[in-house]
């Protein structure tokens, strides 16, 4: 959880993120170098733009002390105007 605080206060201050929601408390269950693991994480939600979504994931790769940390993009497909609008603002492209 501290390290995806630190990541997260790093993405806002760079505007590289509008905003980081970080949730504690989740199991993952998943295969790594021929092995089954079972390990406590954090997951951040973090909100930005398609534009900028090159300049965070950077940062994420520099940041992280996993390998290879999960990123993965979604699509927004609705929000209200005045959020998205402000999440476009947030960020620096």
């Amino acid at each position: 959880e501290k390290e995806a605080r630190q990541i997260g206060a790093v993405l806002v201050e760079r505007q590289a993120a509008a905003c980081v929601n970080i949730l504690p408390g989740l199991t993952s269950i998943y295969r790594w170098e021929g092995k089954v693991h079972q390990d406590p994480e954090v997951l951040a939600l973090i909100k930005t733009t398609r534009g900028t979504y090159p300049q965070l994931e950077a940062l994420i790769l520099e940041l992280h002390s996993y390998d290879e940390p999960e990123l993965i993009a979604l699509p927004v497909e609705a929000g209200s105007q005045g959020y998205l609008s402000w999440v476009m603002g947030q960020v620096s492209a």
